[in-house]
Order: structure tokens, then C-alpha cells, then sequence
């Protein structure tokens, strides 16, 4: 048996990849307790495994909103659509009132001023209305646009997070690989390189890494 470095999860001997996470374990998770060599080799495989992992996936940390504030999109009031149309509705209103009293001033007809009356507050009305409706349709439109753009930034925010700990995590893995390099020669210090001499060690066809290292270029 094995355990999985990623998820912890358990893996059954001769398995080269975790059935949960699908991270490869490569079957050499148990060296032998005697074999120093062996028991290195596998602490170094299983860093760099981990290692090229947070390297494919990582992404520069400034693509993500550097603080939760930035997530939060403006959401519009209903007046800022709406005060438009009561400035038209009172212009209409004032200059109908014009037209009203050019009309009572000429023809000295009150029924003339009643009928511009009765149009002035029809026109009004309508232009509300029709404003009302115009207004609560934008602010609408503009709040979900905001709720969307808040709800899509803050999972960025929250990836950022996820991949800040990817980066402290890489510093870690980069201190200890540095110490581990040594092990192998340049050229050969990657997972599947690593996972290779360490299974020709395993199985007695090399007893050193250079042997190994040999074998693989041949």
C-alpha cells in the first residue's frame, strides 16, 4: 500500500497513479529499509512529482485581484436612470405652459388653457410611465451585470488564494530540491528520469545512479 502526497488518499500496491486524484505514485512509495540509495531517490521522485505538478498548474500571482475589495462590483440606484425623464416630463410641462398662455394671451379662449392642461399632465404621465418602466429595465440589467461580474471575480480572488499557497508551497519545494539536485546528473532530474533509475536500482540491474543514468542513454 501507498499513500497518495496529494489528496492522502490510500493506493494499491503496483498502482502508478492515484485512483482519486489521478497524481502518479509510480509503484516505488516502500523502498527497501537497508537501501539508503533507494530510500533518497524516493524522497527526491516524490518531490518532483509534486514539484512539475505546482509548476504546470501555477500562474503568475498578479492575475488575480490582489485584494477582496477588488471584487466588488458598483451596483446602480434606480434614480440614477430615472431623473432623466422627469427633467424631460417637466420641460414638456413648462413649455406647454408657454404654449398655454401664448394661446390665452391671443385668443383669451379658456378652453384652449384647459385642453393644454389636459395634455401637459397626459404627456407627464406617459413620460413617467414609460421612464419608470425604462429605469427599473436598466438598473436591472446593470445589477445583475454587477452581481456577475462581483460573483466572477471573486472566485478569481479565491483561485489567487489557492495559487498564492502554490507559491509559498514551490519556494519550500525549490530549497529542498536544491539539495537534492546533486543526487542525479544534470539531464536527469525530472520525475520520469528519476522513476527510472530508481526502479533499474530496485530490480538490481544498476547499483549506482551513474550505472542507472547509463543505461538510460544507451
Amino acid at each position: 500500500m501507498a499513500i497518495c502526497w496529494k489528496c492522502r488518499a490510500v493506493v494499491p500496491e503496483g498502482e502508478e497513479c492515484c485512483s482519486n486524484c489521478g497524481c502518479r505514485i509510480g509503484g516505488f512509495d516502500n523502498p527497501g529499509k537497508d537501501n539508503e540509495l533507494i530510500k533518497k531517490l524516493n524522497e527526491y521522485r516524490l518531490l518532483l512529482d509534486e514539484y512539475e505538478y505546482i509548476v504546470s498548474t501555477v500562474k503568475p500571482q498578479d492575475n488575480f485581484p490582489q485584494e477582496e475589495e477588488q471584487t466588488a462590483f458598483k451596483k446602480r440606484s434606480f434614480f440614477r436612470y430615472f431623473w432623466p425623464f422627469l427633467v424631460i416630463a417637466a420641460a414638456v410641462s413648462y413649455g406647454v405652459g408657454i404654449l398655454s398662455n401664448l394661446l390665452l394671451t391671443f385668443r383669451k379662449d379658456i378652453t384652449s388653457l384647459l385642453l393644454g392642461a389636459l395634455l401637459c399632465i397626459i404627456a407627464d404621465v406617459a413620460i413617467i410611465v414609460f421612464g419608470y418602466k425604462v429605469a427599473k429595465r436598466k438598473q436591472a440589467e446593470n445589477n445583475h451585470t454587477a452581481e456577475t461580474m462581483s460573483s466572477i471575480a471573486q472566485e478569481r480572488y479565491n483561485l489567487g488564494l489557492a495559487n498564492k499557497k502554490k507559491i509559498d508551497r514551490l519556494a519550500v519545494l525549490e530549497e529542498k530540491k536544491a539539495k537534492l539536485d546533486p543526487l542525479v546528473p544534470e539531464g536527469f532530474r525530472d520525475f520520469d528520469h528519476v522513476a527510472k533509475i530508481q526502479e533499474l536500482i530496485m530490480q538490481n540491474k544498476a547499483s549506482t545512479i551513474e550505472e542507472a543514468c547509463a543505461l538510460i542513454k544507451a
